[in-house]
């Protein structure tokens, strides 16, 4: 039986229209007027004796379910070496635990599990407004029966939906809702390739070069606010031209000081070497050395000492005090530009 509020005005404008795609792999929220605000893996990971949920999809940014694990539940996870995909995380837990992915062929396979997935990411989504119920619409395969659908109409009511709706994803696609772009993918894939990119170039290695930057000029007696603004601050600006047109326009707008600057340097810093490092990292996510260090350091033993050692360094850097000093001095400045993770 389908449950739903009373049509009632107050109701309609208090609640978050919400469209989920709800994948086998990986899902989706996306809430009007904000986008897409939930993107984690389909896996929820149960205890198998009571059959309790202990996660589901991914904390810390980090596609693996470890990090909202009671006590004793991590120190067995402690000793385990991970992959980076569902099965191999399902193959390595602990007898008791058992990692369930409740979406097979973008079909519900474990309504149970399932339901409770889609509580998770509706609260999530929802934030601290438990008294509204959403209207949700959720992008199913084309060819589902209609106990299929009537299963995950029933599983997003059940969840906390006012309303549930379905639309087929082919039908999805014809009218736009991918227009930006549909990447097909694996969660193996997305896992891997994401924390690359993270580690070897978008963070790790991007801050790291702007830092040796930074300490380069600094140490050859140019004044700090200038290297900050030479190595730090202007990244933002080539960042913008490769996002808007690639390399090659990036270098098209640059002058042809720097475009040849460009060319003779950056295989000087880039060497064999690097790109084995870069190797290296790769192997240690596939093989899942990362993982596990990752695990024992947020693990109650581990108390999180070395994580926050290390932020606490890369906090008192020279640079961070020159920024914010500097930051200030725009328009900009007093807006909260962090985002909470």
């Amino acid at each position: 039986m389908k449950f739903t509020f009373p049509n009632i005005s107050i109701f309609n404008n208090m609640s978050d229209d919400m469209g989920i795609d709800l994948g086998t792999a990986n899902t989706l929220v996306h809430c009007k007027d904000k986008g897409i605000i939930i993107r984690e893996p389909s896996v929820v990971a149960v205890e198998k004796d009571t059959n309790e949920v202990l996660a589901i999809g991914t904390d810390f940014n980090f596609n693996i379910f470890c990090c909202t694990l009671t006590d004793k539940h991590i120190k067995g996870f402690a000793d385990i070496t991970y992959n980076s995909t569902v099965d191999s995380i399902a193959a390595g837990t602990p007898g008791n635990i058992v990692a369930i992915r409740p979406m097979k062929d973008g079909v519900i396979a474990d309504y149970e599990i399932t339901q409770s997935m889609l509580k998770y990411f509706i609260k999530q989504a929802m934030g601290n407004r438990t008294f509204v119920r959403p209207r949700i619409l959720v992008g199913v395969p084309s060819g589902v029966t209609e106990v299929e659908k009537r299963a995950v109409v029933d599983a997003t009511i059940e969840a906390g939906a006012r309303e549930a709706y379905l639309i087929e994803e082919p039908m999805a696609a014809a009218i736009g809702a991918g227009r930006a772009g549909i990447l097909e993918t694996t969660f193996k894939e997305e896992t891997e390739t994401d924390l690359f990119g993270e580690q070897a170039v978008l963070c790790g290695g991007v801050c790291e070069l702007m830092t040796a930057g930074f300490e380069t000029l600094v140490a050859a007696g140019y004044e700090p606010e200038m290297a900050y603004f030479e190595c730090i601050h202007e990244m933002k600006l080539i960042v913008d031209l490769i996002y808007q047109s690639g390399f090659a326009g990036m270098r098209y707008s640059i002058s042809n000081t720097a475009e040849y600057g460009d060319y003779i340097t950056g295989p000087k810093l880039i060497t064999e070497e690097t790109k084995k490092t870069m190797k290296k990292i790769l192997s240690d996510i596939q093989d899942g050395t990362f993982a596990k260090d990752f695990l024992l350091d947020m693990s109650p033993a581990g108390g999180q000492a070395h994580f926050r050692a290390m932020r606490r360094k890369a906090a008192e850097h020279p640079s961070e005090k020159v920024g914010e000093e500097i930051r200030k001095l725009y328009s900009w400045s007093n807006e909260d530009k962090l985002i909470n993770n």
